[in-house]
This record gives structure tokens, sequence and C-alpha cells, in this order.
């Protein structure tokens, strides 16, 4: 009995062992594998050249280490601590120049010459090159965000970051110095960029009127748009009404609606025991993700704004697509009215450099090289007729491309009867040598309505994704 167990215990032992070694063996065959592999791979490779593997672990830690050096030369540019010299002005002109038929010099004609060629030789395609390698992955210098990471509450949209290097500082004494605006200076006035006003900035807003003793405001969104709030009610709009923020009492003194593309406010402001006036242009016509239904108002409104000496505040729901390219139009022109010569990407970068994402997408790029194209021909700086034609045929392939998102050759859509040259004038008396100033008509008025090639740029119909997501 005793041998029996002795016998069982011995045979269970031997199969725990069996299956012990097994295992073993099992967890040892794949490393055997691998290292059969490798080794096959070094005797295939020549001596003093590494495997395939040996090269592709090197490029994965190479291109790892040029994105985390990449990301903490951002991180510490953009958190860091120390002074940054502002600088000379972001733009220099010598003078505010109004477009004219009458008195043009010998530069503006050259420049605007340049220019056209330049853009008849690179074509869409080219354009949207250019707005791909130089504006679209811009990175601004001197970029840095900290006090706008710690006002969440006052900005609009979590991701339209505000350039805490140009931004307008709130100086007035009062709690808190933080507005989401930033200054572009070089302009004559100098514009302010903001965004449309939240409920609870409504008393800062006004507090920037005051310190930059602002004259003039253009607003180019409505209060609501397709259902959504896109701007605080943050004035009275209405003749003899009054609005309260704060201490900050606006009245409004009078209404002029002659304009059709306009509603225009004469606003008295008071604010401890001072009293100055503004002017309030807000735009009827402009609606979110379309275009201008005229551009001569956008004309009127750039006439406008060079009259004022003192700054002018440009806002729109962000801040930075309407508005920005708005800005961006009166920098090319009045480039190109100082006989300079228009570096377009240049002008969109320092743009940026001032407020971040300014002329957001290639479409508006390409349309504001267009404009200034449409300009020219416009008020006779270039009257070359072949160039005129050329023009013409990229606004018809453009259309094609705002429509489907591909330009492309031989496009049977006709141009836009409606142009600078042709688009009635009821407040501008420079828009050619022998049209007079005039109300428009009935059938003029219905011509507005089409989309017009000279202001396409002012506001696509993007995609939704391209819009900025509204703060939670």
């Amino acid at each position: 009995m005793l041998k029996s167990l002795r016998i069982i215990k011995k045979k269970n032992k031997d199969a725990v062992e069996t299956s012990t070694r097994k295992k073993k063996d099992k967890d040892k065959k794949p490393k055997a594998v691998a290292s059969t592999v490798e080794c096959s791979q070094k005797k295939n490779t020549p001596k003093g050249v590494a495997s395939n593997v040996e090269v592709s672990q090197r490029k994965r830690k190479a291109k790892k280490k040029d994105e985390e050096k990449t990301i903490n030369s951002m991180r510490a540019r953009m958190n860091s601590n120390e002074k940054v010299e502002t600088g000379p002005p972001d733009f220099a002109f010598a003078a505010s120049v109004h477009p004219s038929t009458t008195e043009q010099t010998p530069g503006q004609k050259q420049a605007f010459e340049q220019f056209i060629t330049k853009i008849k030789n690179m074509g869409i395609d080219g354009l949207i090159k250019e707005y791909n390698a130089e504006v679209k992955p811009y990175i601004v210098p001197n970029m840095r965000r900290e006090v706008f990471d710690k006002n969440v509450e006052k900005n609009r949209y979590v991701d339209v970051v505000c350039n805490d290097t140009t931004r307008v500082v709130l100086k007035d004494g009062r709690p808190g110095d933080y507005i989401h605006a930033n200054y572009v200076r070089g302009l004559t006035p100098t514009y302010i960029l903001t965004q449309g006003p939240l409920a609870g900035t409504c008393v800062d807003f006004w507090r920037m009127i005051a310190q930059e003793k602002v004259t003039m405001i253009c607003m180019l969104c409505e209060f609501v748009e397709m259902g959504k709030t896109k701007c605080e009610k943050y004035y009275p709009d209405a003749a003899n009404e009054k609005m309260t923020h704060g201490d900050f009492t606006v009245t409004c003194e009078s209404v002029d609606t002659t304009d059709q593309h306009f509603h225009k406010c004469n606003l008295l402001v008071e604010s401890g025991g001072t009293k100055w006036k503004t002017t309030h242009w807000r735009m009827k016509t402009w609606p979110d993700k379309t275009v201008p239904k005229s551009p001569m108002s956008v004309l009127r409104c750039l006439l406008a704004i060079r009259t004022s000496q003192n700054a002018v505040v440009v806002h729109c729901s962000a801040g930075i697509g309407r508005t920005g390219t708005f800005t961006a139009v009166e920098i090319c022109l009045q480039t190109v009215f100082n006989g300079k010569i228009l570096v377009m990407y240049e002008i969109c970068q320092k743009l940026r450099s001032c407020r971040p994402s300014c002329v957001q997408v290639d479409q508006q790029y390409i349309a504001l090289a267009l404009t200034v194209c449409e300009c020219a021909f416009a008020f006779k700086y270039v009257t070359d007729p072949t160039l005129n034609a050329e023009i013409t045929a990229m606004k018809e392939k453009y259309l094609q491309y705002v429509a489907t998102g591909q330009p492309s050759e031989g496009v049977s859509q006709k141009p836009s009867n409606t142009s600078l040259a042709t688009a009635p004038a009821t407040a501008v008396t420079t828009t050619t040598a022998t049209q007079p100033a005039q109300s428009p008509s009935k059938g003029e008025k219905k011509k507005e309505k089409n989309f017009d090639l000279t202001v396409i740029f002012f506001s696509l119909p993007l995609p939704r994704f391209f819009f900025p997501q509204k703060r939670q």
C-alpha cells in the first residue's frame, strides 16, 4: 500500500514538472523567433549599415524629439514672464489716402499694376498654396495668452485667443484691466479690433471707449443671427432712448437710416460728469456666413472711418472674421495708395500678429486679392484691357471654388454685373470720373442682392467647422 502511494506521488510530480517545462518553452519561443529575425537582418545587412528596424527606431526618436522641442519652445515663449518690447508700429503709412480717379501718382499706378500682374500669374491655385504655406501655419512672435486664460468668463469663444502683447489694457483704476481687444497701430486712425460685448463685459467695452476717446464704432454683425446671439445689446438704437451700463449712461440723440445698408446712431456718452459724442455704424446687410449686399456700403464706411481723428473700434461677433477681413482690406489699399509694393501674405501675417486668426480661410485670402484688383480697375489706376479680362476669368474660377471647393478650368458661369465701377454711390463722389453720386434706383437695388465678386471676401458661406466654438 505504501509502495503504491509512492508510485502515484512520483507520477504526479513528474506530470507537474512536465507541464511547467512546456509552459517555459512556450514563453521562450517568441523571444527566440524575434532573436532569429534580428540575427537574420544583421547577417543580411552590410557591415557599417544600420538595419531597417534600427533606422525606423532612430527616425521615430528624432521625430518625437523635434516635436517636444517645438512644443517646449512655444510654451516657453507664450508663458514667459519677461517684458516684451513693443517695437515700431505694426503698419506705417505716410497718410490715409482715399481712392480717386483724378488724383493719382505714378507710384500708385505702378504698385497696382505689379500686384495685379503677380496675382494673374499665380492664379487661384497659387493663392491657395501661398495661404497654406505662409498665412495658415504662421506662428505669432511674442505671443502670450496668460491674461486671456485667466479671464475665461470675459471671452466669448474659448478658441479665439486675445494676444496679451497687443491687447488693450484698461487703465482707469477700476477693478480688472482685461478686455478681449487688440490694437492695430500704424493706420490712420488707429484700429481697435474686438469681440462683440457679452452681458458681463458691456461696462468694460464703454471703459475702453472712454479711455481711447473713441468717436466712431463700426459694428459688422447683428445682435441675433440665425437664432443665435452674436452680440449683447450695448447701446440704444432708437432716438431719445437711454441705456445704463455701470456708471455709463448712453443716449441715442438721433438716428440716420437714409443709407439702406447701415443703421447710424449719434450717441451721447456720460460718465463721472464727463460727456462726449460717438457715432455708431451698424451694417444691416452683412449677415453671418454670407457677403455684404453692396460693395459701395463698405467703401462708404471706410471713407467715414478715415475721417476720424481718434481711434476707431471695429467688431463683429468673434472679432476676427468679418472684422479681420474688413481691416485687411483697408491695410492692403493703404499700402498701394501710398505707393508701396503690396505683399499680401506679409500683410496678413502682421495683422495676425496683432490679433490672431484674422483672415481665417483661403477663400477670404483669394477674395482679398481680387478686391484690390477690382479697385484698381474701378478707379482707373490700371486700364489694360488684357489684364482686366484675365482677372475677370479668375473671378469666375473663384466662384466655382467657393461653390465646390475645387477651382476648375473653363468655367462657363457669367461674372456678376455689379462691380465697384458700376455699383451706385450714395455717399462717395469719387467712384468714376463721369458718374455723379445719386441714390440707387429700384432696379439697381435688386442687383445689389446678387453676390458681388468685389466683396465676396467679407464673410463667405464656410463649412461649420471653420467657425469658432462658443464657450460653454
